[in-house]
């Protein structure tokens, strides 16, 4: 040791307030009154598994309830405006047929 370390070591502690003992002693006394956070984890860890549990349940409900419904029949007019629906009408005398326009959609 040198001779400032062996300074420091012969000197003398201060005492503490007595404030900073009142202030200690109540914040020791507020944490030992406070409730656990254990008890707080568990409560937490039960209300998420009890949320993620009622979202399955749900999404198993709407799942399966959509299996069975049945899809309705979905029907389109689709009609010509204009020029097109004059030629659609009254084709050109060189043509023999009327052009044909099906479209056959299968439910899915």
């Amino acid at each position: 040791m040198n001779e400032f370390e062996k300074r420091l070591k012969d000197m003398g502690l201060a005492c503490p307030s007595a404030d900073l003992d009142h202030r200690m002693g109540k914040i020791l006394g507020d944490a030992s009154l406070a409730p656990r956070l254990s008890h707080n984890l568990d409560l937490t860890w039960f209300m998420r598994a009890l949320a993620a549990s009622g979202m399955a349940a749900a999404l198993l409900l709407v799942a399966l309830s959509s299996r069975h419904r049945v899809p309705k029949v979905v029907i389109y007019r689709i009609e010509a405006k204009g020029s097109l629906r004059q030629l659609l009408l009254d084709p050109p005398s060189t043509v023999d047929n009327r052009p044909r326009f099906k479209v056959d959609v299968s439910a899915p």
